[in-house]
This record gives structure tokens, C-alpha cells and sequence, in this order.
């Protein structure tokens, strides 16, 4: 990991990163111009920014960086105090209040094509599908404002037969050669600091981490996630929620 940065490695102790993402804001620039939402908070505010939302449902799963950005929509700084449950009912408060212009995704897929046909005006969605969208002809403006910043891992089941093999494959897939292709082809950041990938201006717009986006970011507060006992009430509301919509 000489060539991860270190801002990657603390948030677990039982896995190391593999992608580094956003959930982050896209409106449609038919329906908004250039004035679309710029806020979490302006993406609750259907008055003033009518039309359908798009946000993941996590297929039953509750999703900590929409919950995270719910609860920025309800006044939480996130520079100035930690995340807690308190915040958290406050964002699944902000999201049953406008249900009902909210349609849910399960899929990177199905988030795209409701940005690719028009159907979100507004969506909360992961920037590698907000990428592809555009590039297929969305006409969908990205914001980066207080995004929130997700990563994922690679892991190795305890007693797993093949260990030594899926360290060798950890290793590969960290090369800055694999790196390159992984975002050259999908549009996600690399973790190695060394890679360089061959992209256009469009993808570059949106690459997570460089200093500028990064300066805009919040990270999605794991070791709150990850208290499953402390989760349980909120997957509950979040399930009814929903359920519901």
C-alpha cells in the first residue's frame, strides 16, 4: 500500500481501498439552466427546485451518504461536529418530507438511464454514473459541493483457502498500469498516487481525488456506519421510508 494515500487507510482496519467515489448532486440543465441546486439543502427544497429526485435505495440497505447529505439539508456541519444518530433522524426526517417526488434506485444502471431520460430533474448519485450519463448525452450539470466521499475495499475472508493468491491479486489490481485502465474505462479515481491515466477533459471534471475536490468532500462517517446495534432503528426507518415512497 507505499503508494495509497493515507487519507484511504484509516477508516478500517479490515480491508484495504479499492475505489475512492462521490455521491454527489446532478440537475438537469434543460429543466434548471445554470440555476439549478447548488446545496443539499437546495435539494430538498422541491419549492423552489421542482421536479422528481433520484436516490439510491441500496436495495433495501440503508445508505449512509444519503442519509449523511439529508442530514447537511437539516443543518448539520460536518466541520464543526460529528455525525450521530440524532443527525441521522434529522436527515431521514428531510428525506420523508419530500417522498413523495423521490423515486428510488437500485442500480447504477437504473440511476443513469433516469439521468440519461429526464426523468430525475435533480439526483443524488455516484459520479462514475453521473459521468456516463453525460457522455451519452445527458444534459445534466454536476455539484460539487459538500459531496460525500466513499470508499470501498478489497478483502480477504478469514480462512479463506486461497489467502496467498488474493494478496498477489490485491497487489496486481493496485499497479498503476491497472489503475490507469480502471479509470480510463470507468471514470472512478485510482488509489495509486503514481498512476497517471490518459483521459479526456470530461472525465478529468470528474476525478475525486485531486486537492480541489477533496477541499469540498465529507467523509462518509464509517465507524458510525459500521455500529450495527446503533444502525438498527435507522435501517428500520429507512426501510419504511422506503417501502413507502
Amino acid at each position: 500500500m507505499s503508494n495509497v494515500p493515507e487519507s484511504l487507510l484509516d477508516a478500517t482496519e479490515c480491508g484495504v481501498p479499492s475505489i475512492a467515489y462521490a455521491m454527489m448532486i446532478t440537475y438537469n440543465t434543460d429543466t434548471f439552466g445554470d440555476n439549478g441546486p447548488q446545496s443539499w439543502a437546495d435539494f430538498y427544497d422541491t419549492a423552489k427546485f421542482p421536479g422528481t429526485r433520484a436516490l439510491n435505495s441500496g436495495d433495501g440497505q440503508i445508505d449512509g451518504s444519503i442519509v449523511q447529505g439529508a442530514a447537511i439539508a437539516a443543518g448539520w456541519d460536518p466541520a464543526s461536529e460529528p455525525f450521530s444518530a440524532e443527525w441521522a433522524n434529522k436527515g431521514l426526517d428531510k428525506i420523508e418530507s419530500i417522498k413523495g417526488d423521490i423515486v428510488f434506485y437500485a442500480t447504477g444502471a437504473q440511476a443513469q438511464q433516469m439521468l440519461e431520460s429526464g426523468e430525475a430533474k435533480v439526483g443524488g448519485v455516484w459520479n462514475g454514473r453521473a459521468l456516463a450519463a453525460e457522455r451519452n448525452g445527458a444534459q445534466i450539470q454536476a455539484v460539487w459541493t459538500d459531496w460525500i466521499s466513499i470508499v470501498d475495499y478489497f478483502a480477504i475472508i478469514k480462512g479463506s483457502p486461497n489467502a496467498e493468491a488474493a494478496y498477489y491479486a490485491i497487489n496486481y489490481a493496485y499497479g498503476a498500469a491497472q489503475q490507469n485502465q480502471w479509470t480510463e474505462e470507468s471514470g472512478y479515481s485510482p488509489i495509486n498516487t503514481q498512476s497517471a491515466p490518459d483521459v479526456d477533459e470530461l472525465t478529468s471534471s470528474y476525478i475525486t481525488t485531486t486537492a480541489e475536490r477533496e477541499a469540498t468532500s465529507v467523509a462518509l462517517d464509517l465507524p458510525f456506519w459500521a455500529d450495527a446495534d446503533g444502525v438498527a432503528p435507522l435501517q428500520d426507518r429507512w426501510a419504511g421510508i422506503v417501502a413507502g415512497a
